[in-house]
């Protein structure tokens, strides 16, 4: 009878146990439309889209600027056209707020201070429904991404995505996609809001292109700003 090499099998049982690992590592690792679509959505969901950028929470005060010249009262004004904009349709109140001192030039040249009343404006029941406070980043910074939803955003299509590639352990794809708006409220369609604020109308539009890194998962493909 002839002997066995116990060496030369564990090679071979070696070699067969790497292929076999290699074989199910491609599988895994392997995307499909489907599962990136689930992904993306999954992260869309935690978005939406903002009326603008908001960098604080309500209530917000507005001052009048502490030089009282036809350009601070300028600013000091179409601040407040802002947010009494979204007071006319039911998203904030207004009440008046603390007197501040505010100095001025007379026509002499002589420097007059006069206190002047700041606006405070807080949300509504309806405003509360719809605004997103800003996200603190690292050391409590905050980051502008807050405001008022305007609708959610929803995946049309995945339009093309990298070869699922391993780096540092971590299998990653780079994936393009279009979305749309969705769950639009009535109030994002009042003119004034649409004056006050020109981009809106580009927010909404289809077929609007965006891009994401999805992590894979033991349990799937992931977003990788929603990893934990």
């Amino acid at each position: 009878m002839a002997s066995l090499d116990i060496h030369k099998l564990s090679r071979a049982y070696a070699s067969l146990w790497l292929l076999a690992l290699i074989g199910s590592g491609c599988a895994s690792s392997a995307a499909t439309e489907s599962e990136l679509e689930g992904a993306v959505q999954e992260y869309l969901k935690t978005r939406c889209a903002t009326l603008y950028d908001a960098k604080s929470d309500f209530p917000v005060t507005v001052e009048p600027f502490a030089i009282d010249d036809p350009p601070s009262r300028e600013r000091f004004q179409s601040k407040l056209k802002s947010y009494q904009t979204l007071v006319n349709v039911g998203l904030l109140e207004e009440e008046s707020g603390p007197l501040v001192e505010v100095h001025s030039y007379t026509d002499s040249g002589q420097v007059e201070t006069r206190q002047k009343e700041s606006r405070v404006f807080s949300l509504t029941d309806a405003g509360k429904v719809h605004f997103r406070p800003p996200s603190r980043g690292g050391m409590l910074k905050i980051i502008g991404d807050g405001g008022f939803c305007v609708g959610r955003y929803t995946l049309e299509r995945i339009v093309n995505f990298t070869e699922p590639a391993a780096a540092e352990g971590v299998v990653t794809t780079q994936v393009e996609f279009t979305y749309l708006v969705k769950d639009v409220p009535e109030w994002a369609g009042d003119v004034k809001i649409n004056e006050e604020f020109p981009g809106l109308r580009a927010k909404l539009e289809s077929g609007q292109v965006g891009s994401a890194v999805l992590i894979k998962r033991p349990d799937g493909w992931v977003h990788e700003k929603l990893l934990k």
